[in-house]
């Protein structure tokens, strides 16, 4: 399974957009360090998660994800546009998931690891 972009447990990554993450058959973004953000990035035609967050005081802002968790047989996902692994400070605001204007995922209630309002990158 291939991944589009991975931070390979890297911190302070920033991957910004804007910029488009489409056709791979793993997950659009994987972020597995802390203190790193991903924004402005469109993702669609993924096979599983569109971004994954793991890790701490990570950003996940301003996105647009439609068409990913497409392979309902890859094991142990979540079949969601984003997710937190960690709920541990991360903040996921205003990012779009589904056809266009799309659903705002992070406002939703219940969502995982959802935080509403300013963390603190440094």
């Amino acid at each position: 399974m291939e991944n589009a972009i991975e931070t390979n447990s890297e911190n302070n990554v920033f991957i910004q957009g804007p910029g488009l993450v489409r056709r791979f058959n793993g997950f659009g973004i994987v972020v597995t360090g802390d203190h790193s953000s991903v924004d402005g990035v469109a993702i669609t035609s993924i096979c599983a998660e569109g971004i994954r967050v793991f890790g701490s005081y990570n950003e996940v802002e301003g996105n647009s994800i439609s068409r990913v968790s497409l392979d309902v047989t890859i094991p142990s996902h979540g079949f969601t546009g984003i997710f937190l692994g960690a709920p541990d400070n991360n903040l996921c605001e205003v990012s779009l998931v589904g056809p266009s204007p799309g659903q705002d995922i992070c406002k939703l209630p219940n969502f995982a690891g959802h935080r509403n309002g300013p963390v603190d990158l440094n």
